[in-house]
């Protein structure tokens, strides 16, 4: 398979992208050590460039790659926290987040854009128990509230009765045809 010709400036700017992206995602997902970043880089760009001029990858690259383990760095607890300090982060209209001690009324979103963890993961960082909330008591029982109004929950579902409906069919029209079914004809 031959492929077109392609300036070599092209190739070094296609390249160098190529490289930011492939280690701004492997750094991103991978644990790996400062020091041995700049190699990585390097290795990458090289790598890149010599598929682009169309060199088939060695044996040598695959084992540098290859001792570049994939390490995902597990989640460290912290000092797990005190009764009375996870008490003190559970307030009505509020809770205390551990990572940046600033109050929210739902943690979920925060931990996961601003700090990258998910709530179990949140959990176990701070060293809480499974059964701490995510939401205040605030907004639970404001939701609530929403519910009850709103009819949900109830066994009996009975509809309500629109002014139109008893408008239509009434003992003093009844008589007049009120009750009777629209013809579906033209």
């Amino acid at each position: 398979m031959s492929h077109p010709e392609v300036p070599a400036t092209e190739v070094v700017e296609t390249t160098f992208d190529a490289t930011v992206r492939v280690v701004m995602a492997y750094v991103g997902h991978n644990s790996v050590d400062a020091v041995a970043v700049p190699d990585l880089i390097t290795h990458v760009h090289e790598r890149l460039v010599s598929i682009a001029s169309g060199t088939p990858v060695s044996e040598e690259d695959v084992a540098f790659f290859n001792q570049c383990k994939v390490d995902i760095a597990p989640i460290q607890p912290v000092a797990k926290k005190t009764p009375e300090e996870i008490a003190a982060s559970i307030k009505h209209d509020c809770l205390i987040c551990f990572e940046d001690m600033k109050p929210y009324k739902m943690l979920k979103r925060p931990l996961a854009s601003r700090f990258g963890l998910t709530p179990e993961e949140y959990k176990i960082k701070h060293g809480l128990p499974d059964d701490y909330p995510l939401v205040c008591q605030e907004v639970i029982d404001a939701k609530s509230r929403l519910a009850i109004a709103s009819g949900l929950g109830k066994t009996n579902h009975t509809r309500r009765v629109r002014k139109s409906d008893t408008a239509r069919v009434s003992p003093q029209n009844f008589d007049k045809g009120a009750h009777a079914v629209p013809s579906l004809s033209m």
